[in-house]
Parts: C-alpha cells; structure tokens; sequence
C-alpha cells in the first residue's frame, strides 16, 4: 500500500490518499492509519481504519490549535498482516 500527503499542513488540515500498490489487484485490506508527533508518540484521536480495494481512499486530518509544531508522520499499515507492507510519509505542521 502507498499513502500520499502533502509536504506541508495547509489551514490546519492535511488531506491525504491510500492505495494499494500495483500487483494487489482485486485484494481487498483493512488498514489503519496512524499519525504520530515530532516526539514519536502516536496523536491515537486521528487514527482511522479503511477498507481498501481497487479504489484510493481519500481524508482529512484537522489538527489542533494545540499540537505541537515540527516534523510528523502518517503511518498506514495492514491490520491483519502487521508491518509487513507498512508505508509512511512526513509532513511538516506550522503555523
């Protein structure tokens, strides 16, 4: 699977797409995204799980006023399977 954001928070919001990766067609997987701060620590109020197929998931992480600026990560990775196919991207929140 593949995850796709932006390099940058843009209004206090990042919109992102998973995917599985070519060569899984027709495979169907639960995933779980996950979001963790500058300090490593999982932000667990903006996890989601999807089911994805054939077709890209598109969402949107609003983020508080709160969290703490600087480098984070969005980490997607298959329920059922582990790490094993795990997929991750920064981004950058500032204000």
């Amino acid at each position: 699977m593949a995850i796709a954001a932006l390099d940058e928070v843009e209004n206090g919001a990042l919109e992102y797409r998973v995917r599985m990766t070519p060569g899984n067609e027709g495979e169907r997987q639960i995933v779980r995204v996950t979001f963790y701060r500058p300090d490593g620590t999982e932000a667990e109020d903006y996890a989601q799980n999807f089911i994805l197929g054939t077709d890209s998931v598109s969402a949107t992480a609003h983020f508080a006023l709160s969290d703490p600026e600087g480098t984070w990560t969005v980490r997607v990775r298959p329920i059922c399977d582990g790490d094993a196919g795990a997929a991750e991207r920064r981004f950058t929140l500032a204000r």
